[in-house]
């Protein structure tokens, strides 16, 4: 067994395991699982125990932090992990990030820390920049060693959605970071602790880095809590079951893993080659001014994905996405994965572990210098996570959710936008001179999903990036942005992708601004801008609404407070607001990410977001459902006419009732109307092809077009299809 051979390095030894593995197809070359054959119940019993290890871990190690995101919200994961930084088991939570660990032991063992510091017990690492595995600063990982008897056996590891990382721009997400420069705290691989505690100097890295910094420094004590407490239970199993069972049955759990997953792949989807777009745009133009002259633009950003099928086995393939650059949304290899193994564990996680097996599953290209895989290492990357949800769990997600629909497994075949929350952050100065900052990710713990093949859209009933996550209670939120004073929070009436399946309801918040103290920010960041992630729904459905926020200043908000009033939903504000009830200086709208916006008392903030895409002509809408919906106050009758074709009316309770002939009548009318409109595919690729041949592109898609051409294989797709030269050039003056 080459596994229990022993190496020079570390990096000798993952050498070893990606060349046997890829030789083999079986991880370490495991063709059989001894241990399991021999004696299933003890094996079971074992991986029922590190099971229990690593979610006793998270469940215990939340209560150390302070902030909602982890007590109520669970936004951490621990892992264990084998020597080489494979995770075998993790807890729930957070699960994407167990793919950012082997990355991580693999950055340990290239930079020799174990030959230059040394793997010692007790030992605590930290790291959070993306060139080295972590997802992006906000996500902190901190990881140590588990020696049993002076041997190294494996890792444990765990990692948080810290609330402030110390940017430029307030918050863990920065809306503006051209550089990593000023995008935050960020550290690499770190020696952070010795004897399984922090150094001082640690600690008090973060009080001088970041604006609240006691907050992130209980957020350190409760990772590294809840990593002593998974090595100890490690320990204690290896004096149960023997040091050797513990190491060979961590290779075999990987191996089962592996092979069901592939097992599940092969049985579940169609073998075929499929393609999906992404488009990101970025609206920098104005904001920097001389300040950061290189980053004074705007930007639509291109995310290809041909992903194909074959022998249970993936090739995952971007070849064609934009070129890096000086914004926020360049993505390396842990953030992409974090999104992969978020998508994969939401179709296909069908035991106890959460792991990283189905990663041997992947032949990823991702071309160097684009924003897949930034050649800069300068560059900025606080939303490479959410290009990774979006690429990475959002497009695979709909691949497979639909190869899996094509095998007749429906069930399977939601919509999903990976990320159709926002993460807004906020600082301030308080009346004292007390500096402050926050994020709050409610709405990305409490997603929406979208229609399915046979019924609607959810609303805030999945978290892509915690599948066990939900909003965090309101008056927890509260207490760490005192300035804001919630009013509203619910589903907002007509925010919806219709369909013959509707999507989510779309949900809001919405907040008063009181006593901010000298001076308070507000910047709404990770919102999908301006289009929906992907531009369509599935089967004739409506495509996603993209998130929106606004900003209504200067109001008269006190003085209606002062007399019990305020308004509770959106639906009811905008009442007011046409009546003349509730007045403003100024509103400002924005579709998508916002710069830091000035607010100051009596200022009210509205956040929309999870309008996510329907399915199916929304025609072919059963009348019962769109009733259902009325009654509910999902929808209103003006859209259940116009967009439905469906006659109601009010009865005398005041429950809505559908008038079955009238909407016949009307629905056969609409379709009649849309026949008139209609031209052949052929007509319509003429049509479009007269556009690209004569370069009718906003300024930003030729742009897009122009950088991604040049990639070979993409270019050579692009052109085939519109039927243009080698020499063509998007661009008007090329």
């Amino acid at each position: 067994m080459e596994y229990l051979k022993k190496f020079s390095s570390l990096q000798e030894r993952i050498e070893a395991r990606n060349r046997i593995t890829k030789e083999t197809g079986h991880y370490w070359g495991l063709r059989e699982l001894a241990l399991n054959k021999k004696d299933p119940i003890k094996f079971n019993r074992f991986n029922s125990r590190i099971v229990a290890a690593v979610t006793t871990a998270r469940e215990t190690a939340k209560y150390v932090s302070a902030s909602p995101s982890a007590v109520s919200m669970g936004e951490l994961v621990f892992g264990l992990m084998t020597t080489e930084g494979d995770c075998m088991s993790a807890s729930l939570g957070l699960v994407g990030h167990s793919a950012g660990f082997p990355i991580i032991i693999e950055k340990f063992a290239k930079l020799k820390y174990d030959e230059k510091v040394g793997i010692n017990d007790g030992d605590v690492w930290d790291v959070n920049d993306p060139l080295y595995g972590a997802v992006h600063a906000a996500d902190c990982v901190t990881f140590l060693p588990i020696v049993y008897k002076g041997e190294h056996i494996g890792w444990a590891a765990g990692v948080n959605h810290i609330g402030e990382v110390g940017a430029m721009i307030p918050g863990s997400v920065p809306t503006i970071a051209p550089n990593i420069f000023v995008e935050g705290h960020e550290y690499s691989i770190t020696k952070s602790g010795e004897n399984l505690t922090y150094y001082p100097w640690w600690e008090e890295e973060w009080r001088r880095r970041t604006r609240s910094g006691d907050m992130a420094v209980f957020d350190a004590k409760m990772r590294l809590a809840g990593v002593v407490m998974l090595r100890n239970r490690i320990l204690e199993i290896c004096e149960e079951f023997g040091a050797d069972y513990v190491k060979e049955a961590f290779y075999e759990i990987m191996e089962r893993e592996r092979a069901t997953m592939q097992k599940i792949l092969t049985e579940r989807t169609m073998p075929g080659r499929y393609s999906f777009p992404f488009l990101q745009p970025i609206r920098y133009k104005g904001k920097l001014g001389d300040l950061m002259p290189e980053a004074n633009k705007d930007w639509l950003t291109h995310w290809p994905l041909e992903f194909t099928l074959s022998e249970g086995r993936i090739k995952y393939d971007l070849s064609g996405s934009s070129a890096e650059d000086w914004h926020h949304y360049n993505m390396y290899e842990g953030a992409l994965k974090f999104g992969l193994n978020l998508g994969w564990f939401f179709l296909f996680l069908v035991g106890e572990n959460v792991h990283t097996a189905n990663m041997y599953l992947f032949d990823i290209i991702r071309p160097e210098g684009s924003v897949t895989n930034p050649a800069n290492p300068f560059v900025g990357t606080p939303c490479g996570a959410v290009s990774g949800c979006r690429v990475g769990e959002g497009s695979m997600f709909r691949i497979i959710a639909k190869s899996m629909w094509a095998k007749g497994f429906l069930e399977e075949t939601m919509v999903f936008e990976a990320s159709d929350y926002n993460i807004y952050g906020m600082s301030g100065v308080f009346e004292n001179g007390k500096p402050w900052a926050m994020s709050n990710f409610s709405l990305a713990g409490g997603q929406a999903t979208g229609a399915r093949a046979y019924m609607d859209g959810g609303v805030c009933d999945a978290a892509g990036n915690n599948p066990e996550s939900d909003f965090g209670e309101a008056e927890m939120w509260e207490t760490l942005e005192p300035p804001l004073l919630m009013i509203m929070r619910g589903m907002t009436k007509d925010y919806v992708a219709h369909g013959r399946y509707r999507g989510s309801i779309g949900y809001t918040l919405g907040f008063v601004v009181n006593q901010p103290g000298k001076s308070f920010q507000f910047n709404d960041s990770c919102a999908m801008a301006e289009v929906s992630q992907h531009c369509l729904g599935a089967n004739g459905g409506y495509p996603g609404l993209a998130h929106a926020s606004l900003y209504f200043k200067k109001t008269n908000m006190v003085e209606l407070m002062k007399k019990g009033q305020y308004p509770a939903s959106l639906e009811e504000l905008n009442q007011w607001f046409d009546e003349g009830k509730l007045t403003a200086e100024t509103v400002i709208k924005y579709q998508g990410e916002t710069p830091p916006i000035m607010l100051e008392h009596g200022d009210i903030v509205v956040i929309i977001a999870h309008g996510v895409e329907g399915w199916g002509e929304p025609l072919d809408r059963d009348t019962h459902r769109i009733v259902a919906d009325l009654n509910n106050n999902f929808i209103s009758s003006t859209t259940a006419e116009k967009i439905y074709g469906t006659v109601v009316k009010r009865e005398a309770g005041g429950a809505w009732k559908a008038d079955a002939k009238a909407t016949a009548e009307i629905r056969g009318a609409m379709r009649t109307e849309r026949e008139q409109f209609a031209i052949p595919v052929s007509e319509w690729w003429q049509e479009e092809r007269r556009h690209v041949v004569n370069k009718k592109f906003d300024p930003l898609v030729a742009e897009m077009y122009d950088d991604c051409i040049t990639n070979p294989q993409w270019g050579k797709m692009f052109r085939d299809f519109w039927g243009v030269d080698e020499a063509y050039s998007a661009l008007p003056n090329k």
